[in-house]
């Protein structure tokens, strides 16, 4: 087997993540301004009781005018306090003091110059930084443009807390709270009560090199060359895509029956990648393709007017998630099973088939019922997260699924390819709403590794 077919393929693109917490709050952050204390030339923000800015302003010529604006339209916060100096210039130092799990950040897109996407690892020293963003409390504090600006961790001292300076003939603090979960519009973001998955998700999937051809000979090949050549360097994650299960996919036993290509069968699979150091991983699909089942069990899906079983585009006969026994009768056993086999990471494809072709396009369906039918997706997907539990690592496919928010720990970025602008449009989820992002491309051969730190 050569090397290339392992090395070039597409892993896990991250876009959310959930682990144990590494740093929460007593509450919900309050979708309010913070409190501006003066005290001559101090300056403090208290935001939640908390300190998070204090600072001294200085200045030259007439004395810096004051101005404040709390804008509230859309339920989104801003709030702006300014000071001008007229013809002379303003001059902030201080403190930002964030949650432990706060970072410095190029807060706004810079007019006129070229984008990039800003990757770092650890705290960011990076002389473009012009605000804070507090993970677990969802608040971003800024400072706008032109005024010079500079944020910087404190070096070797409490890892919340930011060196600022800033100054210009007008120096602007910009406050949002709930910042990505209003500003950036992820409803069901609550980083108050979850972490982004911690670990390195990096590693390999059979579907680039092999498509649904794949067998156990060369899962076999595959595994063997990882732990030798790749595992050194934090390849850890080998997911087995499309080809193992038996057709129609839809029943249970298809899914944890295999198909001639795998003799060993499921467990014999997991145990050998996991014999060689590796996570074992494995594709499933929320699609249900067996027709002669459906039309003779219709109570398990979404209905038509006329009470056939529904249909989508790549999502096949609709599931019901809202029905109690489709869960357990369809979809929970697989992941029981796959859970007790041992595998730890689980790719669940069709998630925005099932969204979008399967319920948006028959919403009448719920809408009889006085149904939510987010709420029925978000619960599809909760049930299978606590049928696997945290350890393990859940990636949606595909696209971003703000829906799942709190849920899922990533979500394949784009098609069946690497595509650079879903992943830099997206960037600023990683590590914020999602984990580390380790990805390589077999179609285009290039590689890009990165761990996004800015909510840009």
């Amino acid at each position: 087997m050569r090397l290339a077919a392992v090395s070039l393929a597409l892993c896990a693109i991250g876009v959310q993540a959930q682990t144990s917490p590494v740093s929460r709050l007593q509450s919900a952050p309050p979708n309010a301004p913070a409190t501006v204390v003066l005290r001559g030339a101090g300056v403090q923000l208290r935001y939640q009781g908390i300190t998070i800015l204090d600072a001294q302003l200085s200045s030259t010529g007439t004395a810096p005018r004051l101005r404040t604006l709390v804008d509230s339209s859309g339920g989104k916060i801003t709030q702006i306090i300014s000071w001008t100096a007229g013809d002379g210039r303003v001059t902030l130092r201080g403190t930002i003091h964030g949650t432990r799990d706060a970072f410095a950040v190029d807060a706004d897109p810079r007019e006129n110059v070229v984008p990039i996407v800003r990757h770092s690892v650890g705290p960011s020293y990076n002389r473009l930084n012009r605000g804070v963003y507090a993970r677990s409390g969802d608040w971003l504090l800024s400072l706008d443009f032109p005024s010079s600006a500079l944020v910087m961790p404190v070096a070797g001292g409490d890892s919340a807390a930011f060196a600022v300076e800033a100054a210009g003939g007008e120096v602007t603090l910009r406050f949002r709270p709930r910042y990505y979960q209003k500003h950036r519009g992820l409803a069901y973001y609550e980083p108050w009560t979850y972490a982004p998955w911690n670990r390195s998700a990096a590693g390999w999937t059979s579907w680039f090199a092999y498509r649904d051809r794949i067998t156990e000979a060369d899962v076999h090949a595959a595994v063997a060359a990882i732990a030798e050549r790749l595992a050194p360097f934090g390849y850890e994650n080998v997911q087995i895509d499309d080809g193992f299960q038996r057709l129609p996919i839809g029943l249970p036993e298809n899914w944890l029956n295999t198909n001639e290509k795998f003799p060993g069968g499921l467990k014999g699979m997991r145990d050998y990648i996991a014999s060689h150091g590796l996570r074992p991983g494995l594709w499933t699909n929320t699609s249900f393709a067996d027709s002669a089942w459906a039309v003779t069990h219709p109570r398990y899906f979404v209905r038509t007017p006329d009470g056939k079983p529904a249909q989508g585009n790549w999502i096949g006969f609709v599931m019901d998630g809202a029905n109690p026994a489709t869960m357990r009768d369809l979809v929970l056993p697989v992941y029981r099973e796959l859970k007790a086999q041992g595998w730890q990471y689980f790719k669940v494809d069709a998630l925005r088939h099932l969204r979008y072709e399967g319920y948006n396009s028959h919403a009448g369906f719920y809408e009889a019922r006085g149904v939510d039918r987010v709420r029925v997706y978000r619960s599809f997907v909760q049930q299978i997260r606590d049928v696997i539990g945290r350890d393990a690592f859940l990636l949606a496919s595909w696209g971003p699924r703000p829906e799942l928010v709190g849920i899922i720990d990533a979500t394949r970025l784009g098609n069946d390819g690497f595509g650079y602008g879903g992943f830099a449009q997206f960037n600023s989820f990683n590590n914020v709403v999602c984990g580390t992002i380790r990805t390589t491309s077999r179609s285009r051969g290039r590689t890009a590794i990165g761990r996004l730190r800015s909510p840009r």
